[in-house]
């Protein structure tokens, strides 16, 4: 699985959650859970083919089994 969290730098909330995404990965590493977290910065980065729409940040999309996960 791959979380890929879409984010801009004026964004103070992507700022403040950064430090728990890490920790939360760290947990899951250590407890051997294959979990692949990437960033994508929508203000500066061109927008990959398929990559989810975002009208807000930040925005967490988890992609399972070749495709998006269905939300809950």
């Amino acid at each position: 699985p791959i979380l890929v969290q879409l984010f801009e730098d004026s964004c103070f909330l992507c700022f403040l959650m950064r430090p728990l995404v890490n920790s939360i990965a760290g947990c899951l590493s250590q407890a051997g859970v294959p979990l692949t977290i990437k960033r994508l910065n929508i203000e500066k980065n061109d927008f990959p083919d398929a990559c989810p729409v975002s009208r807000g940040t930040p925005t967490f999309v988890l992609y399972r089994g070749g495709g998006v996960a269905p939300d809950k």
